[in-house]
């Protein structure tokens, strides 16, 4: 029994390996090898300096029904609450999960769900998302990641981009006014970004040496690693900052754009063929060259 202060009603202590500073063994129904109680929310009924140990179930607010089941009553707090301290390193999670490498394709990572059953989000163990709700994001177009031509380096964002007809299955930065080979345009900060990569096996080709560091994989973005084997998010619907020109007149919201002159620059049209439309006009521009948002809509 501990009384007033930081004392201990029971302290263990151990200086040898495999061995234990307080041990407690229980045989009969419902009983406790070790037992704390408090009398306040501002005590401890067990404290742990160092590594702890739990062999089977786990169970905080209620007897467990899971390897580590919580439960909380009330309406205000948080269940769990992760947190690091420290400033994190590439390949430090706060929260890593796992399977084993049998493990079906129809298992799942997260299930979140109300408690009437009804399930809002999924991760399955494929990689594969399933919601109820709204995607959102930090920018408003769709990109897919593609291989440009002289690398990722060759394009940067704003640049219209077309398809290479030297290279199939490449894209360039656009050249040569109302091109039918143009094909979006090079994202700023896409708000969904797809690729047909798994960017695991990327980052391992990339990197060499299992593209692990201290045990962990290297956890590098798809828009690094994607530029690294020159590629770059070519945004195909959306609105996206674009590079254009006024050499065919003053731009102004609801013009259709296509591809100017100048490289990597949309110009207006005003009767554009089918095919050489990569846009409208979300700004205005007077004249020379500038920056407008674009509606991205290939026709």
């Amino acid at each position: 029994r501990a009384g007033a202060g930081a004392g201990a009603g029971v302290l263990g202590e151990s200086g040898m390996a495999s061995s234990a500073g307080v041990w407690g063994d229980a045989t009969g129904s419902a009983a406790y090898a070790v037992r704390g109680t408090t009398s306040s929310g501002l005590q401890y009924a067990g404290y742990f300096e160092g590594r702890g140990y739990f062999q089977d179930d786990l169970g905080v607010g209620r007897e467990p029904l899971h390897r580590l089941h919580v439960e909380e009553g009330s309406i205000s707090s948080n269940v769990v609450h992760l947190e690091r301290l420290a400033d994190s390193t590439s390949a430090s999670d706060v929260l890593e999960i796992e399977m084993g490498p049998g493990s079906q394709t129809t298992t799942q990572f997260i299930e979140c769900q109300w408690s009437n059953g009804d399930v809002k989000l999924r991760v399955w163990a494929d990689g594969d998302v399933t919601a109820d709700g709204t995607l959102t994001g930090g920018g408003a177009d769709f990109a897919e990641m593609a291989p440009v031509t002289g690398g990722a380096g060759a394009a940067e964002a704003g640049d219209v981009m077309m398809i290479d007809p030297a290279n199939p299955g490449s894209f360039m930065r656009s050249f040569g006014a109302r091109s039918t080979l143009v094909a979006g345009v090079y994202s700023t900060k896409p708000g969904v970004l797809v690729s047909e990569h798994d960017w695991d096996q990327v980052a391992r080709s990339v990197l060499g040496g299992g593209g692990a560091m201290g045990g962990e994989e290297t956890a590098l973005k798809p828009l690094e690693l994607g530029a690294m084997i020159g590629e770059a998010p070519l945004a195909v619907v959306g609105i996206v900052p674009c590079k254009v020109s006024a050499e065919n007149g003053a731009i102004r919201p609801g013009d259709l754009l296509v591809t100017a002159s100048i490289p990597g620059h949309a110009m207006r049209d005003e009767n554009p063929r089918a095919g050489t439309i990569v846009g409208k006009a979300l700004g205005s521009l007077d004249g020379g060259v500038g920056v407008v948002r674009v509606l991205v809509t290939l026709q």
